[in-house]
């Protein structure tokens, strides 16, 4: 079975314009907190803007939800989830290394290791819709089979 961490961290400082212009970026930030993690190992899954109601300072901020893949065992997922807690110091440095020197605070509000889901193919037709477009294909195959006599009726 293969683990994943997913967690939620706040940004203060930037909009979602400019934390969605720099994803590769955020990408590379995250993946420098956590050891023998790439880039592309990391899932951006949403950003979202954040209302500044407590502190007209704050200016808002933005929420990124993201995912890290690639554990083997849930005690490294696990172990990274703890890493990942006590690194926004160095998100933010690395933020602000890359382009994104608008960040000022970076706070893991989510992290939770977990299996990682089994990949999804997507259907381009509705599982209902399948029984009624197949159904002459399946007469074909049927009538091949079976000589055509047995099918007429």
């Amino acid at each position: 079975a293969s683990f994943q961490v997913k967690a939620t961290t706040m940004l203060g400082g930037v909009t979602v314009e400019e934390v969605r212009a720099r994803e590769p970026e955020l990408r590379a930030a995250i993946a420098d907190t956590l050891p023998a993690k790439t880039p592309d190992d990391i899932q951006i899954l949403a950003v979202t803007a954040v209302g500044a109601r407590r502190r007209r300072l704050l200016q808002g901020g933005v929420s990124v939800e993201f995912a890290v893949a690639g554990f083997q065992s849930q005690a490294q997922a696990q172990q990274a989830a703890t890493t990942l807690q006590s690194s926004s110091d160095q998100l933010v440095t690395g933020l602000q290394s890359r382009g994104l020197s608008s960040v000022t605070s970076a706070s893991l509000t989510q992290v939770v290791a977990e299996s990682s889901p089994l990949p999804t193919v997507p259907s381009s037709t509705p599982a209902s819709a399948a029984p009624a477009l197949h159904t002459p294909a399946i007469l074909t195959v049927l009538a091949l089979a079976l000589g055509a006599s047995a099918l007429r009726w």
